[in-house]
């Protein structure tokens, strides 16, 4: 009996801690995009002459730009909790709909690239294990070194440019 009411205890803990998290990601993400410098009218309408300072005023209260920052934090968060991420102001689509069509791809990719990383470091473990001190077991520890130390997303850049 006290295992299970250890474990709630230790779950609640984690809940309370990830509730946490998220909401300070989300204070911390709000509070970017006000110090950003883009206006995000003048984001989606792009630097088009044709709309003018009405329909940018008509645009920024559409979005309720208009109103104190702390009333759109709580309609911002609010629309985040109930699942109203906002429209991609790139696709002009909604982004759960344009995250839900890049999803499968983007967990096909992972599930290769996570298999074959798994894969290569079991069999480079092996023969680092068999020829422990000598030279492979030094090269494949180099090799290890720098691809640990390489960020991820120059890694990626790269990739692109060679692929």
């Amino acid at each position: 009996m006290e295992k299970r009411s250890g474990l709630g205890i230790f779950l609640t803990k984690r809940l309370i801690k990830l509730v946490t998290l998220l909401v300070a990601i989300c204070i911390v993400t709000f509070v970017l995009l006000e110090l950003s410098p883009i206006d995000p009218v003048t984001a989606y309408v792009g630097a088009s002459t044709k709309v003018g300072a009405e329909q940018r005023a008509l645009i920024a209260e559409h979005w309720g730009l208009n109103k104190p920052p702390i009333e759109r934090f709580m309609a911002w968060f609010t629309s985040i909790i109930r699942g109203d991420w906002g429209t991609s102001m790139i696709y002009r689509r909604p982004v759960l709909e344009v995250i839900g069509q890049k999803f499968l791809s983007s967990l096909a990719l992972m599930a290769v690239a996570w298999t074959l990383s798994g894969v290569l470091g079991f069999v480079l473990g092996i023969i680092a294990g068999v020829y422990e001190g000598k030279a492979v077991d030094k090269v494949i520890r180099a090799y290890c070194h720098i691809l640990i130390s390489t960020p991820s997303f120059w890694l990626g850049i790269l990739f692109i440019m060679l692929f």
